[in-house]
């Protein structure tokens, strides 16, 4: 298909590019289920897809090259957690993970590809993500390779206990935490959120804030009774009605 890439702006043939990466939700041997995208909007909006969420009017070959590396890598973490991380328990329950020899680059330039990819889509699966003047400092980042762009860009990363949410993709959207921008993405049972605000991070984000030269430590939430939890029983209640 001919266009003009959204984001080299040069015009020429555009491919079916994954705003999320297939290779989060590739199918093993042992499990067959699909993909379940739910409109956060109206759960009684869903479908299944067996290819992941992709979009053939974003980009060309060339540049979805540039962030092709940063999508194996973090397929390849995110998809092997339990045998690389070391169990943070509290109190007698699991309240995180801990990965001490992790690409910080890597991770983190994957996770900003994502956020551009999402909000350059004009798939109605993103059309809840407004960067504004974002948008265009995550492609310099991208562009220049920058971890450390002066638009900040923290990220802070956490996953639910319950790992069968991995099959399951919800809507990613902006949101304001004590008056502070940010972006929210959910993938593979985790949620990612990046800072889209020159003010500080919110302190119940630091936490689990992703931090160069230091372990990457993954917050576990708890999804029984979740805002999430219960936007999917509203899904199946639809669905029974």
């Amino acid at each position: 298909m001919e266009g003009i890439c959204s984001f080299c702006g040069t015009e020429g043939p555009l491919i079916k590019a994954h705003v999320v990466p297939a290779s989060l939700y590739r199918r093993s041997a042992e499990k067959s289920e699909a993909l379940i995208v739910i409109n956060s909007e109206e759960p009684s909006r869903h479908r299944k897809s067996q290819t992941g969420i992709y979009d053939n009017n974003l980009v060309c070959r060339i540049c979805e090259d540039v962030w092709d590396p940063w999508d194996s890598y973090a397929a390849k973490i995110l998809r092997n957690i339990e045998n690389m991380a070391t169990p943070i328990i509290e109190k007698g329950s699991l309240i995180a993970l801990r990965v001490d020899d992790y690409n910080f680059e890597n991770l983190k330039m994957f996770f900003l590809s994502v956020a551009w990819r999402c909000g350059a889509s004009r798939r109605k699966e993103f059309s809840m993500v407004k960067l504004g003047p974002y948008e265009k400092k995550l492609k310099e980042a991208i562009e220049n390779k920058e971890i450390d762009h002066p638009a900040g860009f923290d990220i802070s990363v956490s996953r639910f206990d319950d790992t069968n949410t991995g099959t399951v993709f919800l809507n990613p959207h902006c949101e304001r935490w004590d008056g502070v921008n940010h972006l929210r993405i959910y993938m593979f049972g985790y949620t990612i959120i990046i800072k889209m605000d020159r003010r500080p991070m919110p302190i119940k984000f630091r936490r689990f804030r992703m931090e160069k030269d230091q372990p990457l430590y993954i917050g576990i939430r708890k999804f029984n009774g979740s805002p999430e939890h219960r936007l999917i029983l509203s899904m199946l209640h639809d669905e029974t009605k």
